[in-house]
């Protein structure tokens, strides 16, 4: 037997099972729901979508956007924009509820047991380079931004994280 048909052959199936990310396996018995970010469509470095896993199927949820983490009560997604300074809510079945404008743009953010409330590092940036972080809480039923820490110009916040209680 020709040794590249013999090598084709035996290379395939991997190349294949790799290539197919969209059909990845999932254990359906799996309790709870989780979003993540992922490169599961595309072939560019920038073709990031946030994807909801939830009884054993994968939900795509927005494109253009990353860092997701679940509300509180399991019930929409949050992300930050990569176009502009924005957090935006969705639905698990991926229709936006809402867009928050942000003072800063959005580094790291959670939320509070009260659903209309998030904190988030803000990230003041000059010529591409950090030049300063805040962290600010959003009402966003108000509309109303507070800036609850700014540390000094040579310190740095760039993660953020709410107790459950």
């Amino acid at each position: 037997m020709n040794k590249k048909y013999l090598f084709t052959l035996m290379i395939l199936p991997f190349f294949i099972s790799a290539c197919s990310l969209s059909k990845a396996e999932t254990k359906p018995n799996l309790p709870g729901k989780f979003a993540f970010w992922s490169l599961r469509e595309g072939s560019s470095a920038r073709d990031w979508a946030v994807y909801v896993l939830a009884d054993g199927k994968i939900r795509k949820i927005a494109k253009d956007v990353g860092c997701p983490i679940l509300s509180k009560d399991g019930d929409s997604v949050l992300v930050k924009s990569s176009k502009d300074q924005t957090i935006k809510i969705f639905s698990l079945d991926g229709n936006l509820a809402k867009s928050v404008k942000t003072k800063y743009r959005p580094f790291s953010f959670d939320v509070f047991k009260e659903k209309n409330k998030i904190v988030y590092v803000g990230v003041e940036e000059s010529s591409g380079y950090v030049n300063q972080t805040h962290i600010c809480i959003v009402d966003i039923d108000a509309n109303n931004e507070q800036e609850i820490l700014k540390p000094k110009p040579n310190e740095e916040i760039f993660g953020i994280y709410v107790s459950p209680d």
